[in-house]
């Protein structure tokens, strides 16, 4: 008898990230004996900013059975209206969903007019299994489904909650997508991601990244060495923990970093943490370990605020740890949640200001109620309004007004903008000390001159939609058209090295995604790494292209830079700033792609290429451009402030 086909979808917030929930649920099934000779399972992981007809085209395209969806970070609208139209397309095809959003509202998708014919509440993969094993019986009817624990279904009359499925208690006994081979660790879009627990010790009234579970729940040590050595051994391009507090556990943090570091061979590794429960120790270790940057949650730094929401906050420990991790080469990115109940406008713009100061990166957030909080649950006591479009977003509070709501709408989009174009800190900072701006100032102006231009009111730049993609080149466009015109940017060089970043930042980021979207050829492979996230050689970091900005990374200022002068710089492995000037040919490549391995090579591992010497990888350059697959600039020797056109 033939297979019945699953097609699991996730739709995540770029195409490049897969729904690690879906993973668990393929790794289920591959571990069930019963499931595994029934079912076959394909999954398909697109954006969050696609549209409903390519989403349903490419789930039809795999002739499934039957569909299951999961949802989170507010995409439930879209799911709900991509199962619609596969209900409308396909009336007798079962179609299921889970995850954080539908979870907590359940009715969203059942009832005359809802889409789907179950919803999978709470922890999925032992409900999932069951459900499944049911659906051989026959199609998901009520008495199919009745007693069915965490699943809720529409009778006809009413919405039905089975009984409430109790956490399972060991985690172990739910496969590994790494060791079970539902993740393929040799092809797959660059990135893994690795949960080892679940739950928060936390309890931040906005948040619901524990999924409802606060007891912490460990997967075994060993299952995690296991899995991380794999990950690892196939030198996977970045490695994400998804863990709700990565560090929470000082000790056990610790024996993992120890392990990573001894056995890292180029994986970056990234992590969001409790910058406050960190440690000198396990900050020392983080680059060891081949963390580049690390995430942390602050949102505010009103600290009233911060006790109506149950956040907590130790000031002087966070400071200090933010000097610690930029010595010791790790780049902090922080948190600011704009909109929260008992902040002003003044704490927002305090805020950002605050984080970029002390040269760390921000993420600005609007905020958001999001199912199954302590805000969700507490309208009143708050006062959010919330947009009825599915996405949470607030428009008025207790302490924001609309108008307000409305600035911090556009001066998300103006940061979501410039953080695209110009992420790195040390040259965003040296752009604004020669403006003379602050970083709120800045992004002040930018969203004016946006809401002037009508921008704030496309979709592509709202926050509910996420802001343009990483690559977007008309993001591009519209940051150096504002810099431009603001008052002496014309005459300055920190300004020119600040956009000729930029563009080359972009040029590769273009030729990454092509490579990523066809089978490289053996040429690409030697700069692109198989379409892969780029991974530079061991013990090296490529730093920045272009103008040598040695001077403004030694604490000087970017018009210490001299203009025209081409070299590439880079961290080596002791920590030592290294700066190597480039013949033509080596600037070719890296204006044509990221070019991290080549340098490698040039730095004295042209066995990774199997070439004896760095005269050979110039003739692979050569080769590379009359294959076409780097792009040769229009100039040989590119003007001042013009590093990629």
């Amino acid at each position: 008898m033939a297979k019945r086909k699953i097609c699991l979808v996730g739709l995540n917030l770029t195409s490049r990230i897969y729904s690690a929930a879906n993973a668990f649920l393929h790794a289920y099934c591959l571990g069930d004996p019963v499931l595994a000779d029934a079912y076959e399972v394909v999954r398909v992981d697109l954006c969050l900013l696609d549209d409903v007809v390519p989403i349903v085209a490419d789930v039809v395209a795999q002739a499934p059975d039957l569909v299951a969806f999961s949802t989170l970070h507010g995409n439930h609208a879209l799911v709900r209206g991509v199962m619609a139209t596969l209900r409308a397309m396909h009336p007798e095809m079962p179609l299921m969903v889970g995850g954080m959003d539908a979870s907590s509202f359940p009715e969203f998708f059942l009832g005359p007019a809802g889409p789907a014919d179950l919803v999978v509440c709470g922890e999925g993969e032992q409900t999932f299994g069951e459900v499944l094993l049911r659906l051989l019986e026959g199609p998901p009817t009520p008495d199919r489904l009745a007693g069915l624990a965490g699943v809720s279904y529409f009778d006809g009359e009413r919405v039905v909650h089975g009984p409430e499925r109790p956490a399972q208690a060991e985690l172990d006994a739910f496969p590994s997508p790494i060791l079970t081979g539902a993740i393929d660790l040799h092809h797959h879009p660059g990135m893994i991601q690795l949960e080892t627990y679940r739950g928060c010790p936390f309890v931040c009234a906005f948040c619901y990244e524990g999924r409802g579970f606060s007891r912490i729940r460990n997967f075994s040590f060993d299952r995690v060495l296991q899995e991380v050595g794999a990950i690892l051994e196939a030198r996977v391009p970045l490695l994400r923990f998804y863990d709700t507090t990565f560090n929470y556990n000082v000790r056990r943090t610790g024996e993992l970093l120890e392990f990573i570091a001894r056995h890292n061979r180029g994986t970056e590794c990234h992590a969001e943490m409790k910058l406050e429960l960190l440690t000198p120790e396990l900050i020392a270790m983080l680059p060891k370990a081949g963390f580049r940057e690390v995430e942390f949650g602050m949102q505010t730094i009103n600290r009233r605020t911060l006790q109506l929401h149950d956040r907590t906050w130790n000031q002087e420990r966070f400071e200090a740890n933010l000097a610690l991790l930029r010595e010791h080469g790790v780049q902090p990115i922080v948190h600011v949640m704009a909109g929260l109940p008992g902040d002003r406008l003044d704490d927002v713009m305090r805020s950002i200001d605050y984080v970029d100061e002390r040269g760390a990166n921000t993420i600005l957030f609007h905020l958001r109620v999001v199912p199954g909080t302590p805000m969700a649950a507490r309208p009143a006591q708050d006062g959010c309004v919330v947009v009825n479009d599915g996405t949470g977003r607030v428009v008025h509070n207790r302490s924001f007004d609309t108008p307000d709501f409305m600035r911090i709408s556009s001066i998300v989009r103006a940061h979501e903008l410039t953080r695209q174009c110009l992420f790195h800190t040390p040259l965003r900072r040296g752009l604004l000390s020669a403006l003379g701006m602050t970083y709120s100032a800045f992004l002040d102006a930018l969203a004016q001159w946006m809401d002037a231009e009508g921008l704030t009111r496309r979709e592509r730049f709202c926050p509910d939609r996420l802001g343009p993609e990483q690559d977007d080149p008309e993001a591009l466009v519209l940051f150096e058209r504002f810099v431009q015109g603001l008052p002496g940017a014309a005459d300055s060089t920190a300004v020119g090295v600040a956009l000729s970043w930029a563009r080359f930042e972009h040029t590769a980021k273009r030729v990454l995604d092509r490579g990523r979207r066809a089978p490289p050829t053996p040429a690409e492979r030697l700069t692109l790494r198989a379409g892969t996230r780029p991974r530079p050689a061991v013990g090296s970091a490529l730093v920045t292209l272009g103008y040598d900005i040695g001077p403004l990374l030694r604490g000087g200022a970017l018009d210490e830079v001299e203009p025209g002068r081409w070299s590439v710089l880079l961290r080596v492995a002791d920590g030592r700033l290294q700066t190597m000037e480039l013949e033509e040919p080596m600037v070719r490549v890296l204006r044509a792609c990221d070019g991290i391995e080549t340098v490698g090579a040039l730095m004295g591992e042209p066995e990774r290429f199997g070439l004896e010497d760095p005269r050979q990888v110039r003739a692979v350059i050569r080769g590379l451009l009359e294959l076409g697959v780097l792009e040769a600039p229009r100039a040989a020797v590119p003007e001042a402030a013009h590093v990629a056109q």
